[in-house]
Order: structure tokens, then sequence, then C-alpha cells
């Protein structure tokens, strides 16, 4: 498949997720260009694979064994961490959050934002701490940096680096869901 064209991942996706469709939909995500398969034991995961060896073989379609990552404890997955612990952000996105200076303008801005934004289900009250840097980056809002400008960045930088590992649901296990409105 040619990765040139604009439309190729969408299209590999709907051809994957059509080769696919006898997995589990529980055990195997399909975006843009990867594939991962997935479950709780060993033994699902290897019939899971063998599933999805099969189908890929039979739509006549080949992996590249460089590019495949088998039998992991962990793995980065869309700017994340994934182990049997839960999910977490993804070290090399920390790692750059740790060298980030204060922004110096409103594209800075905007860009940390961006960053922080895609991390925010790991920061309690997210939306109340960054408010003073999107105020920076509202349409006609001359940049000017503040004490409050950088209290915001600072909470919202150790919050990523220093952000808790989510767990994993066990659905055999009861739930506490506590709603906070921001």
């Amino acid at each position: 498949m040619l990765f040139d064209l604009c439309n190729s991942p969408t299209t590999f996706k709907r051809l994957m997720e059509k080769i696919l469709q006898p997995v589990p939909a529980s055990a195997c995500v399909v975006y843009l260009d990867d594939i991962l398969v997935h479950k709780f034991t060993y033994a699902v995961v290897l019939t899971n694979l063998r599933t999805v060896f099969q189908l890929i073989a039979k739509a006549n379609l080949h992996l590249n064994p460089a590019k495949c990552s088998l039998f992991r404890q962990h793995t980065s997955f869309l700017g994340h961490l994934v182990s049997e612990r839960g999910v977490s952000t993804d070290p090399a996105k920390v790692e750059v959050v740790e060298k980030w200076s204060a922004p110096t303008s409103t594209g800075e801005v905007r860009s940390f934002l961006g960053l922080a934004s895609y991390y925010q289900r790991f920061i309690a009250v997210f939306a109340n701490i960054a408010r003073p840097l999107h105020q920076l980056t509202e349409k006609g809002q001359r940049f000017t940096w503040s004490p409050a400008s950088q209290n915001a960045f600072s909470q919202l930088r150790k919050a990523l680096i220093t952000a808790p590992i989510l767990a994993i649901p066990d659905p055999t296990k009861s739930f506490l869901l506590d709603v906070t409105l921001a």
C-alpha cells in the first residue's frame, strides 16, 4: 500500500477492520498503520495472535517481522505506555516536558497546551489549572506572561512529569464513581 497518499491510513484501517472482523474488538485494536493484539492472559493472546496471523495470510497480506513486537510486558501505543499495571504517559514525551522552558509566544503556549491537553486525563482539574494559559491564546489577546501563567505552566509540567499510572478496571470488582464538576 502506498502511504504517500493522504487516504492510505484510513484505507488500511478499513481494510484491516474488515479482515480482522472475526477477532473480538476487545482483543484487537487497529489504529492508522498499527495493530495491537492484547488480552490479560498469555493463552488468550496466543489464540488471538494465531487468528490474526491466519486472517492476514488468508487475505494474502504480509507483515514486516522487523516492525512486529510480540509478547511484550509493555508497549508504547499512541503516546502512552501500556502494561498490565495500566496506562501511563510515554516516557519520551515526559522527557520533552522536563526540558520545556516557559513559553515566550502565543504559538509556544498553544504547542505546550496541545501536548498537555493530550494527557489531560492524567491531571485532576486540568481545565482549572490550564485556564490562564488558554486565556493567552484567545483571539485579540496580547501575549503577556504573568505570575498566573507561570504558575499554570509549572503546575501542568509537574503534573505531566509525575503523572500517575491509570489502572485498567477489573470488571470482577465493584466500582466507586466520584464525579467532580470543573
